[in-house]
């Protein structure tokens, strides 16, 4: 069941989509923990550790689950594309050149098309997707 944590040494659920006031601010528990995860991954890039890509995809995980149950299906949606830069970016790391440092570069004139065209076509598809095929209210 989305947004309940179930403890696993015993029969206590912790709600996580429950209300609370936090500095005058009104927010989850789960949101909080998206946002400590979130701040993990900033200390753990500026380090240049290679952990910042699994909290980056625990961060965005949480984040969808918070914006699935708040109708935001396009935020939700942006967290996969998150995840799935992620998960690219940290296999880069891990394996990407082989035995040669990665360099960074800039994208070619025909990545930037290819960069282009797909935001075009994803913008089509899914607000496409938002207007016919869910309930969301933006």
């Amino acid at each position: 069941m989305p947004g309940i944590a179930y403890c696993a040494t015993s029969l206590i659920t912790i709600p996580m989509n429950d209300t609370l006031l936090l500095l005058g601010f009104a927010t989850t528990p789960l949101e909080l923990i998206s946002f400590v995860l979130a701040l993990t991954t900033v200390a753990l890039n500026i380090r240049q550790n290679h952990w910042a890509w699994l909290f980056s995809i625990a961060s965005s995980a949480t984040y969808a689950v918070v914006f699935f149950d708040a109708k935001l299906y396009g935020d939700m949606g942006l967290q996969f594309v998150f995840i799935a830069a992620s998960v690219w970016g940290w296999y880069q790391w891990l394996h990407g050149a082989g035995e040669q440092q990665l360099v960074v570069t800039r994208l070619t004139r025909r990545g930037w098309s290819w960069a282009i065209g797909g935001w075009i076509l994803g913008f089509v598809l899914l607000s496409s997707f938002l207007d016919h095929l869910t309930d969301t209210d933006v």
